[in-house]
């Protein structure tokens, strides 16, 4: 079966509850780790109480050079 192509969702690919008050954290920034490396930082805030929670993943050139090589 041959399946179509998708045009990608503006949907976030993760939606996550504030762990201290269950109120919904909105995208923030992503920011580089130091020193330089592969990795960024992602900043999700709260809307109701401000927390912050940081998610650090694979830059998304590296990931793509990865799975080209």
């Amino acid at each position: 079966m041959h399946r179509q192509k998708a045009a990608s969702s503006q949907l976030p690919s993760l939606i996550m509850p504030c762990p201290v008050c269950t109120g919904r954290l909105v995208f923030q920034t992503v920011t580089p780790t130091k020193p330089p490396s592969e990795l960024e930082d992602h900043v999700h805030a709260c809307e109701r109480c401000g927390t912050q929670v940081i998610r650090t993943t694979l830059c998304r050139a590296t990931a793509t050079k990865t799975a080209a090589a």
